[in-house]
């Protein structure tokens, strides 16, 4: 069975959970979400020739774009204040993180289109870029782009309350939970982060406890 989709597009139903609340908080208009991964790779020599290449995943930069600023995600994650005159933009050192970033986006199969559930895990939000341009003969609409870095949280057993660890004692970080239709969970995949937890059938054979 083919488990391809014939391609995918749109970007839509956007929510955010600031870190340390639980409150899932809708983002209207977002146009884009751009993705890509950040991995860095060493390679190691020794007796003249090159022995292997070693990777370390560092998660995922990009950008979230929007129709317009978004004074709530600006305010709650402290990119902006209110003033006693107007809000202003403010320094990042004293920005929130996102425990979890949500999207949705089309995927066109062979058994028809199906919806895709994304959650991003503990998102940084950067200062939004912006375009203002002048009115022609027609509207000109300004653009913005928060740009993010996805950090990740890390992979659990099945039960929720430890570390995974792979069968080398290995502990892996999850960047990205993604559920479609007919997948478990699927319809309130959306209400809340979820924690990353292999599934029961998955095999470990240590465990450490996280505090």
């Amino acid at each position: 069975m083919n488990k391809m989709a014939i391609g995918y597009h749109s970007a839509e139903n956007g929510k955010y959970v600031i870190s340390g609340s639980n409150t899932v908080i809708d983002q209207a208009y977002v146009t884009a979400i751009a993705l890509d991964p950040q991995i860095n790779e060493t390679s190691q020599y020794g007796s003249g020739k090159l022995l292997g290449k070693f990777k370390k995943d560092n998660g995922y930069t990009g950008n979230i774009g929007v129709t317009a600023q978004d004074s709530g995600l600006e305010e709650a994650t402290g990119r902006t204040v209110k003033l006693s005159v107007g809000v202003g933009t403010v320094g990042g050192a004293a920005t929130k993180r996102l425990d979890g970033y949500y999207y949705e986006f089309k995927e066109e199969t062979e058994n028809g289109t199906k919806q895709v559930k994304v959650w991003l895990l503990d998102v940084e939000i950067g200062a939004s870029s912006i375009n203002h341009a002048t009115d022609k003969e027609s509207l000109e609409f300004g653009e913005y782009s928060y740009p993010i870095t996805v950090y990740g949280k890390p992979l659990m057993s099945a039960d929720g309350k430890t570390e995974y660890l792979d069968n080398n004692g290995v502990g892996r970080q999850c960047f990205m939970i993604t559920c479609r239709p007919g997948e478990a969970g699927y319809a309130d995949f959306g209400k809340s982060v979820p924690i990353p937890k292999v599934s029961s059938e998955t095999t470990t054979t240590t465990t450490t406890t996280t505090e």
